[in-house]
């Protein structure tokens, strides 16, 4: 098996590990990177199941801290199906409303 040369692509630095670079790249934006989609499966993704967070979910929580690492977007909100809202950008935070009510 050959090695794939990788260059990361917030500071140009090549690995020869075939490994995605932002996620063995010591530079600061690939370790924000790392930091910022840790924080999001535990913000959010804990109880989504493996495999789906292995699919759709991962890829989106990916290409948003790359967008937030590469200075593309300073950040973003999802508003989730149950209301939640899902802040991304220099930290991360889920918001749920919560009402109550009580008839007297």
């Amino acid at each position: 098996m050959d090695a794939v040369s990788k260059t990361c692509p917030y500071c140009g630095q090549v690995n020869l590990s075939g490994e995605d670079p932002r996620l063995l790249c010591g530079c600061h934006d690939a370790v924000k990177f790392r930091i910022t989609v840790s924080a999001l499966r535990e913000t959010w993704a804990a109880d989504i199941p493996d495999e789906d967070e292995d699919t759709w979910l991962l890829a989106c929580f990916s290409l948003i801290a790359h967008n937030i690492c590469r200075k593309k977007i300073d950040s973003a909100a999802l508003k989730l199906a149950d209301g939640a809202v899902l802040k991304i950008g220099k930290k991360v935070s889920w918001v749920q409303k919560i009402e109550r009510e009580e008839k007297v």
